[in-house]
């Protein structure tokens, strides 16, 4: 009887391993089926919503762009019409001789009409195109304002001509700019080319004008009463000497220096010589000074 209960002691333990071990390998308990039905219509309504979001904004679009429209044509027609943008003041500064309707009609300015198609630099090259000025600055602010400074040019010679009957000012770049009023302080040029206001002298008269008052300057006293320049620019002053008329032949001012050095030495001579000096010629390496001797007095009759 023994034996049999030792063998009984030693098998029980492995059947109770064997049941841990199916315990253990058994499937995990299957989940509802309400919660699986649940779970999916969450997921249904959680995708229509997010696509009813989605297509809000793209339906809002064309009516944002509308009214974007809509206020830029807004802006655009009381831009257009209102009174503070349309051309209501034109000032027009620095004018000497010309007038403010001759800068008016050349700028093309009308009363009422829009500022912002009147382009600043449009209306200055409009005055610009005047011939007695210089240099012209445009402004153009609100209210409907529009401010014009112009510089005239000034007048620095007095330039007459055979070809031409009346006399004309010109500035320092050869431009006539209107007839001259007798007397004038200002230099007598006389050319040979014909004149006519707004007009241009030829290149090199100015220079040359401008070169023979310097070459005259501090030997002859007093200012010449002309300077004529022939087309070879060839250069004659009619000057005076102790009231008497004097003309000076300088003929072309190459060696401008050197002239003034030989009319310096000739100009110093004259008191000594016998007679009235009524030519002083520079053209030719030997000058030539020509005088006239004073008459002698008639004798008495008693």
């Amino acid at each position: 009887m023994r034996p049999a209960q030792d063998t009984l002691i030693v098998t029980a333990p492995p059947r109770r391993r064997a049941r841990s071990v199916s315990r253990l390998a058994s499937p995990p308990p299957r989940r509802s089926k309400s919660r699986e039905v649940k779970r999916s219509s969450r997921e249904v309504r959680r995708s229509r919503e997010t696509r009813v979001l989605k297509e809000r904004p793209r339906r809002l679009v064309p009516l944002r762009k509308l009214f974007l429209v809509g206020l830029f044509f807004l802006g655009q027609g009381l831009f257009f019409f209102s009174e503070l943008f349309h051309l209501s003041r034109i000032e027009v500064n620095g004018l000497s001789h010309l007038t403010r309707e001759q800068v008016v009609s050349h700028a093309r300015l009308t009363r009422g009409s829009p500022v912002w198609l009147l382009p600043p630099a449009t209306v200055a090259e409009r005055v610009a195109g005047i011939h007695a000025v210089k240099s012209v600055q445009v402004e153009v602010r609100l209210p409907g304002t529009v401010e014009i400074a112009v510089q005239e040019r000034e007048p620095r010679f007095l330039v007459g001509s055979p070809a031409s009957p009346e006399l004309y000012l010109a500035d320092a770049h050869g431009v006539l700019l209107r007839k001259a009023q007798l007397p004038s302080s200002l230099p007598r040029v006389m050319v040979t080319e014909p004149l006519a206001e707004g007009g241009r002298l030829s290149q090199g008269i100015v220079p040359i004008a401008s070169e023979t008052l310097a070459l005259l300057h501090g030997i002859v006293p007093g200012k010449p009463s002309s300077i004529s320049i022939d087309s070879l620019e060839a250069v004659t002053v009619e000057t005076s000497w102790q009231g008497w008329p004097l003309t000076l032949r300088l003929g072309s001012l190459e060696h401008r220096d050197y002239k003034r050095q030989l009319l310096q030495a000739l100009w110093a001579r004259l008191p000594a010589s016998k007679g009235r000096p009524v030519l002083l010629d520079l053209r030719y390496s030997s000058p030539v000074v020509k005088v006239v001797k004073p008459s002698s007095p008639e004798p008495a009759n008693y």
